[in-house]
Order: structure tokens, then sequence, then C-alpha cells
């Protein structure tokens, strides 16, 4: 009679015996980052095969791939904007030369500098095909406003969250994008008079600079999580 072969167990099935991955990882289809919800009864290798097995359902196909997409850019902008804050330092006298040094003297610091610019204009390319996919779709009708408005917000947000990182270097070019931009904002009704609460005044100096790093690293991203 021969023996059975016995197979060690793994790392996964030691910590599924202890802890149910299946239902850690179907949270995630609330987010709409898996396209079918998971048998949280069964082990995760079985209950992902059985949902890989299932029709690709209509959401989950283009268009409707756009909100997945930001997603996954705003993760990818926070991990690069972390890597990037560790060098940098939001004073006005050495703003500049570590955000150059960023791009000069640390290793790669160049590439995630980079990636991490074209990642926040993809991530308003993304935000903005959403919206209008929004509008044409007849989302902002009756029983949808609600789904309308956020994205709206969402979109509003993300632009105020990059015009906030472009003055971080504290260069010529962001200095002026920056003071061409509350030149706009600070005559809307409702959004001027908030965002000189919010940086302490009109003008563009040192504890403004410190303010607008704090809402760039902080608040907004807090803002756009939410949303």
């Amino acid at each position: 009679m021969e023996e059975q072969k016995v197979s060690k167990p793994s790392v996964l099935s030691w910590i599924e015996a202890r802890v149910s991955l299946t239902e850690i990882v179907s949270f995630l289809s609330l987010f709409g980052l898996l396209p079918t919800e998971l048998d949280s009864r069964k082990p995760l290798r079985e209950a992902l095969r059985e949902a890989l097995r299932q029709p690709l359902p209509s959401y989950a196909r283009w268009p409707h791939v756009l909100g997945i997409l930001s997603f996954i850019l705003f993760l990818f902008l926070g991990v690069t904007g972390t890597m990037l804050a560790f060098y940098y330092q939001p004073t006005a006298t050495e703003a500049y030369r570590s955000a150059t040094s960023i791009a000069r003297d640390v290793t790669l610091g160049g590439l995630v500098h980079q990636a991490h610019r074209w990642a926040s204009i993809l991530f308003l390319l993304v935000l903005v095909m959403r919206v209008l996919r929004f509008f044409f779709g007849g989302l902002y009708g009756k029983g949808r406003e609600l789904v309308w408005m956020v994205a709206v917000l969402t979109f509003v947000v993300a632009t105020i969250s990059d015009l906030s990182g472009r003055l971080l270097p504290w260069d010529a070019r962001g200095y002026w994008t920056m003071i061409r931009a509350r030149e706009v904002t600070d005559g809307l009704p409702v959004i001027g008079p908030l965002s000189t609460f919010l940086v302490g005044g009109t003008g563009l100096d040192s504890l403004i600079l410190t303010r607008f790093y704090v809402l760039h690293i902080l608040v907004l991203p807090v803002t756009l999580l939410g949303l």
C-alpha cells in the first residue's frame, strides 16, 4: 500500500488558519479593485480562482475602469510623494536647494520626481475623463446627484493639490503659476475667502509655503481619499 504524501503547510495556510484572508481581500471589492465578490467561506486561493473564472461584468470594462485607474494613480502619488518628502525641506531658504538636490544628488531622485510629476498630470486627465463620462452618461440626473457632485469635487480638490505641489520647489515657474492661480481663485465667492483663510493671506511668503506643504501632503490627500 502506497503511503500518501503529506504536503507541508505553507505560510499562507498557516495564516488562513488564524485569520480570514478571504474576508480581508474581499473588502477591496467595495472600492472596485476586484471585479467580483469573493466567497469568504472558502480559502483565499480557491476563492480567487473561482472569481477569475467568472465572466467580467460590464462595469469593469472600458470606460468604467477610470475610477480604478484614478485610485491606483492616487496610491502611486502617495508612494512617490512620501519618497520625495524624506529629502524636501519646506522653508523659503531651503526649499529650492532641497528640490534641486533631490533631482541632482539623490540616487534615482530625478526619476522619482518626474514619475510623481507625470502621475499627477495623468491623475488629473483621468479625473477629467471620468467627469465627462458622468456628464454624457447623464449621471447628474435625479437619483445620482451625489455621484456627480463627488466626481466634480474630486477633480476640484485634485486640481488644488496639483497647484499646491507646483509651489513647493519655490522656483520662478511655481511662484508665478501660483500668483496667477490665486488671482483667479481669490475673486471667487466661496473658494477665494476659504483659500485665503487656509493659507493665511494673499501674498506668498515662507509661512504660506509651509502651509501649502501641509495642505499638499496631508489635508488634500486625506480629502481625496475620503471622496
